[in-house]
Protein backbone atom coordinates (compact mmCIF):
# COMPACT_ATOMS: atom_id res chain seq x y z
CA UNK A 1 0.00 0.00 0.00
CA UNK A 2 1.29 3.45 -0.86
CA UNK A 3 1.56 6.07 1.83
CA UNK A 4 -1.54 8.28 1.62
CA UNK A 5 -1.31 11.94 0.69
CA UNK A 6 -2.07 14.50 3.37
CA UNK A 7 -4.14 17.13 1.62
CA UNK A 8 -5.28 20.62 2.47
CA UNK A 9 -9.00 21.13 2.96
CA UNK A 10 -11.23 24.02 4.01
CA UNK A 11 -14.85 24.71 4.84
CA UNK A 12 -14.94 27.92 2.81
CA UNK A 13 -14.03 30.30 5.63
CA UNK A 14 -10.31 30.58 4.98
CA UNK A 15 -9.16 28.14 7.66
CA UNK A 16 -7.09 25.31 6.19
CA UNK A 17 -6.69 21.92 7.82
CA UNK A 18 -4.94 18.67 6.93
CA UNK A 19 -6.94 15.62 5.86
CA UNK A 20 -6.39 12.16 4.45
CA UNK A 21 -9.15 11.01 2.12
CA UNK A 22 -10.39 7.50 2.94
CA UNK A 23 -12.97 7.24 0.16
CA UNK A 24 -12.69 9.72 -2.73
CA UNK A 25 -16.06 8.72 -4.19
CA UNK A 26 -18.68 11.36 -3.34
CA UNK A 27 -21.19 8.97 -1.83
CA UNK A 28 -21.28 9.91 1.88
CA UNK A 29 -23.99 11.82 3.72
CA UNK A 30 -22.85 14.41 6.23
CA UNK A 31 -23.85 13.19 9.68
CA UNK A 32 -25.23 15.19 12.55
CA UNK A 33 -22.75 14.57 15.41
CA UNK A 34 -22.37 12.20 17.12
CA UNK A 35 -23.72 10.04 14.26
CA UNK A 36 -21.34 8.34 11.86
CA UNK A 37 -21.09 9.16 8.17
CA UNK A 38 -23.37 6.89 6.16
CA UNK A 39 -23.73 6.09 2.50
CA UNK A 40 -25.90 8.78 0.94
CA UNK A 41 -29.03 8.34 -1.06
CA UNK A 42 -28.72 9.37 -4.70
CA UNK A 43 -27.93 13.05 -5.07
CA UNK A 44 -25.20 15.38 -3.84
CA UNK A 45 -22.80 13.65 -1.49
CA UNK A 46 -19.45 14.11 0.21
CA UNK A 47 -16.17 12.22 0.36
CA UNK A 48 -15.01 10.46 3.52
CA UNK A 49 -11.82 11.61 5.25
CA UNK A 50 -10.00 11.90 8.54
CA UNK A 51 -9.15 15.38 9.72
CA UNK A 52 -6.54 16.63 12.14
CA UNK A 53 -8.27 18.82 14.76
CA UNK A 54 -5.35 19.80 16.98
CA UNK A 55 -4.16 23.30 17.79
CA UNK A 56 -1.97 25.50 15.59
CA UNK A 57 0.87 25.01 18.04
CA UNK A 58 0.86 21.26 17.27
CA UNK A 59 0.57 21.55 13.49
CA UNK A 60 4.06 20.08 13.02
CA UNK A 61 2.71 16.73 14.27
CA UNK A 62 -0.47 16.72 12.16
CA UNK A 63 0.83 14.68 9.25
CA UNK A 64 2.32 11.95 11.40
CA UNK A 65 -0.87 11.63 13.48
CA UNK A 66 -2.92 11.29 10.30
CA UNK A 67 -0.51 8.69 8.90
CA UNK A 68 -0.76 6.70 12.14
CA UNK A 69 -4.55 6.92 12.16
CA UNK A 70 -5.01 5.90 8.53
CA UNK A 71 -3.11 2.64 9.16
CA UNK A 72 -6.18 1.39 11.04
CA UNK A 73 -8.66 2.49 8.38
CA UNK A 74 -10.86 -0.24 6.95
CA UNK A 75 -9.94 -1.26 3.41
CA UNK A 76 -13.46 -0.47 2.25
CA UNK A 77 -15.08 1.99 4.66
CA UNK A 78 -18.48 0.48 5.35
CA UNK A 79 -20.74 1.65 8.17
CA UNK A 80 -20.20 -1.38 10.41
CA UNK A 81 -16.43 -0.82 10.38
CA UNK A 82 -16.50 2.97 10.79
CA UNK A 83 -17.67 2.85 14.39
CA UNK A 84 -14.68 0.74 15.47
CA UNK A 85 -12.33 2.85 13.38
CA UNK A 86 -13.61 6.12 14.86
CA UNK A 87 -13.28 4.70 18.38
CA UNK A 88 -9.55 4.05 17.78
CA UNK A 89 -8.76 7.51 16.42
CA UNK A 90 -6.51 9.74 18.55
CA UNK A 91 -8.30 12.67 20.26
CA UNK A 92 -6.93 15.15 17.69
CA UNK A 93 -8.16 13.21 14.64
CA UNK A 94 -11.80 13.13 13.51
CA UNK A 95 -13.75 11.17 10.92
CA UNK A 96 -15.50 13.67 8.63
CA UNK A 97 -17.22 14.11 5.30
CA UNK A 98 -16.64 17.06 3.02
CA UNK A 99 -17.41 18.06 -0.54
CA UNK A 100 -14.71 17.20 -3.07
CA UNK A 101 -14.37 20.92 -3.84
CA UNK A 102 -13.04 21.45 -0.28
CA UNK A 103 -9.72 19.84 -1.24
CA UNK A 104 -7.19 22.34 -2.58
CA UNK A 105 -3.94 20.37 -2.85
CA UNK A 106 -1.07 18.88 -0.92
CA UNK A 107 -0.72 19.90 2.74
CA UNK A 108 2.96 20.77 2.31
CA UNK A 109 1.99 23.24 -0.46
CA UNK A 110 -0.86 24.90 1.44
CA UNK A 111 -1.15 28.67 1.56
CA UNK A 112 1.04 30.03 4.35
CA UNK A 113 3.07 26.82 4.75
CA UNK A 114 6.37 28.61 4.27
CA UNK A 115 5.87 31.00 7.16
CA UNK A 116 6.24 30.01 10.78
CA UNK A 117 2.91 30.61 12.48
CA UNK A 118 4.13 30.52 16.06
CA UNK A 119 7.77 31.45 16.60
CA UNK A 120 9.62 29.76 19.39
CA UNK A 121 9.08 31.68 22.64
CA UNK A 122 12.13 33.45 24.03
CA UNK A 123 13.83 31.60 26.82
CA UNK A 124 12.88 32.83 30.22
CA UNK A 125 15.75 33.91 32.45
CA UNK A 126 15.33 34.18 36.17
Amino acid sequence: MNRPTVQTAHYGIGAFFPVVVLDPRPRWARPVPPALPALAQPGPADILAIRWTGTDRDVAHAEELLYQAVRDAPAEPFDDQLDLFRARLPPSVALITLPPSALIGCWSDRPGASRQVFPEPPEMHQ
